[in-house]
């Protein structure tokens, strides 16, 4: 009886061939004269680089042997060890030149006709490896073994005729043998032939024993094929069968997802979650492909919030399924569980400092300042030779107006930053805010170009030097440029806003009203900022009727803007 199990045994081989320097080629003896090279020598070097091989250090086997090869060019068993060396260590390109070498030199050596195949599969010249392997067959036509692999190499050179057809020669001699009818529905699958995938996989049913393993991979064909209908019959075949096979289950749940059976979907999904058989990976990685369904998330957001509350009480201090049940809840809709979630797993497991900077990026993108300004304080402290807490400490001091701590930390992440460009760029376009915020413009701007030394086409912090410009009423021209090179690398509401303003600063109204309306029309109107400048572009087209309805919409937005109720006043009164 044979037993194939998908065919290609070539690579394990090879690694068990250099663990246990199989490839001992014996070395060809010659003497004086007739050698032409200096035999002692080559020899006392090539057993030493056999030595060093047998002991693993690759390094120094490689130099041997290539100083074996200065002294004898023509060392078949030189170049074969090389090429395995280098293949060792990753370097295929030299491991593919130097099999090659030991090939051409000896050609009916089936060692390094293998070799040579091998070499040229692992970097996927397929066309190369089945050349050798079909060489090697003729070499060892008792091998059957390296027919096998043959039909794995025709099949990725997509030869799937030749592939076919040594299957089917197995399947003759051995009979409808499990590993050979999988190993063929294989090849038809990749040869995109539909009818034969179908028919073979039939035969798989009705030649096994055990019938589950054949009826799953006619589900899977079915699913793939878009035949809803009969992937559900097979499934519910199976499920008769089989009710508490793990991999059974996990297939069928994605299968109800894929073909859009949400419902049915969200009932297995709570089974899956409840059997024990199946593993923490495997409830992850349904739950993973939840959170890229948007369809799924779209329909059923608020239902699938359920099962994850579920899968979280599982394995609550799992920081993997932590962190993802908290994205669940993201997408969902529910923020407020998405930051407990974080919150709750930082403060059973403190020195998790992953899941602390997971937590503080959460409070960060949802303004959640003094959330942010008080972890931070803790985590900045507990992870002291991590910058990114001191950053996010530095934004949320910034924020609060306490400059003077912002600057410090700042400093203290600069040091730890290194040569981490990335970071380097988020701190100092920080640094430069914090500075303009304190009031020192100088040192503000200063800090603004050296941030665009680093990073010249950086889009937020073109867009805030230009800001800060405008804001000064200082080099307009060249703060026009800086956004208009920022709106071609990326454009949004804010960078449009800045550009506007500057315009409206530039005395160009027309082209900023243009900007803004665009912004309005669409909703695209983020902040009171916002409705602030459209309020000053308004007014100075004469139109104080909108201009004091914008800036009454920026005033509930920001009651902190007590100046624009002198501006309203101003606008009612000129009317």
């Amino acid at each position: 009886m044979i037993i194939v199990n998908r065919i290609f045994f070539l690579v394990l081989g090879l690694i068990l061939l250099n663990a246990c320097n199989h490839s001992l080629v014996p070395v060809k003896s010659q003497q004086g004269e007739e050698a032409g090279y200096d035999t002692a020598d080559y020899n006392i070097i090539f057993n030493d680089a056999l030595k060093q091989k047998m002991l693993g250090n690759q390094a120094n086997a490689i130099r041997l042997f290539e100083r074996a090869l200065k002294i004898n060019s023509a060392s078949d068993a030189s170049y074969y060890n090389l090429s395995l060396l280098y293949q060792g260590v990753g370097d295929y390109n030299m491991a593919i030149k130097y099999g090659a070498r030991a090939e051409k030199l000896d050609p009916l050596n089936s060692w390094y006709v293998e070799n040579a195949g091998v070499q040229y599969y692992l970097t996927g010249r397929y066309d190369s490896a089945v050349y050798y392997y079909e060489k090697l067959s003729g070499l060892l036509p008792e091998r059957e073994d390296i027919k096998l692999n043959l039909a794995g190499f025709y099949e990725n050179a997509g030869e799937y005729e030749k592939a076919e057809d040594i299957i089917n020669t197995f399947i003759d001699q051995y009979g409808e043998e499990e590993d050979l009818l999988i190993s063929l529905i294989r090849i038809y699958g990749t040869w995109g032939k539909s009818d034969k995938t179908e028919k073979t996989i039939l035969r798989l049913i009705n030649s096994a024993e055990d019938k589950t393993r054949g009826y799953g991979i006619l589900a899977e064909f079915y699913k793939q094929a878009n035949r809803e209908e009969d992937a559900i019959s097979v499934y519910e075949k199976l499920y008769g069968m089989d009710p508490d096979n793990p991999d059974l289950q996990l297939s069928y749940v994605d299968f109800l997802r894929t073909a859009g059976k949400y419902d049915e979907f969200l009932v297995e999904l709570n089974a899956v979650i409840l059997n024990d058989s199946i593993d923490i990976q495997g409830k992850y990685n349904i739950f993973a492909a939840i959170l890229n369904d948007h369809l799924l998330i779209k329909e059923k957001g608020d239902a699938i919030a359920i099962p994850t509350m579920l899968l979280l009480s599982s394995y609550p201090d799992n920081p993997d399924i932590v962190l993802l049940a908290s994205q669940l809840f993201e997408v969902c809709g529910q923020d407020k569980r998405s930051v407990s979630t974080l919150q709750n797993y930082c403060q059973k497991n403190p020195d998790n400092y992953l899941m602390w900077e997971r937590l503080l990026f959460a409070y960060s993108s949802r303004q959640l300042v003094d959330d942010l300004y008080t972890s931070a304080k803790y985590v900045a402290t507990k992870f002291n030779l991590s910058p990114i807490p001191k950053l996010l400490l530095a934004y949320a001091a910034n924020e609060r107006g306490e400059y003077d701590l912002a600057l410090g930390e700042l400093d203290k992440a600069l040091t730890l930053a290194g040569n981490n460009k990335e970071l380097l760029i988020e701190i100092t376009s920080l640094l430069a805010s914090v500075y303009y915020q304190k009031g020192d413009l100088q040192k503000a701007f200063i800090t603004f170009d050296k941030g665009l030394e680093l990073s010249p086409d950086n889009a937020p912090m073109l867009n805030n030097y230009a800001y800060y410009l405008s804001e000064q009423d200082l080099r307009l021209k060249e703060a026009r440029s800086m956004i208009e090179a920022c709106l071609k690398i990326e454009s949004n509401s804010t960078y449009l806003d800045t550009y506007a303003w500057i315009l409206f600063k530039l005395g160009k109204y027309r082209r900023a009203e243009d900007i803004m309306n665009s912004l309005y029309i669409s909703g695209s109107m983020e902040s009171s900022e916002h409705y602030e400048h459209y309020g000053y572009i308004r007014k100075a087209l004469g139109d104080c009727d909108l201009a004091v309805e914008l800036w009454r919409k920026a005033l509930e937005m920001d009651n902190t803007k007590t100046q624009l109720e002198n501006e309203i006043e101003k606008c009612i009164s000129e009317k």
